[in-house]
């Protein structure tokens, strides 16, 4: 994984974390604890995905079959120069 990738990684990391301190703040709401579980298991998928590309396990990540687009949108994003790089 390239550094493109891995910023692309952490940018989106950063964004679930963002929105789930968000559901954590709201008051109310019929979907909050829904869309905070979902929102683990995003953020435990990238941060595997992260430590894989680090070295830092030999282990496949988990990424939950709902998940599976997000790496296949990193490397479309890298392959066409939508990646941000940090």
């Amino acid at each position: 994984m390239n550094a493109s990738e891995m910023a692309l990684l952490r940018t989106k990391l950063r964004e679930v974390n963002i929105e789930y301190s968000a559901q954590v703040r709201m008051q109310a709401g019929e979907g909050r604890f829904a869309r905070m579980g979902e929102l683990r298991v995003e953020r435990q998928a990238l941060m595997a995905l992260i430590a894989q590309a680090r070295g830092e396990t030999r282990e496949r990540p988990r990424i939950p079959p709902a998940l599976a687009p997000l790496k296949a949108a990193i490397q479309y994003a890298v392959g066409h120069g939508l990646a941000r790089s940090t």
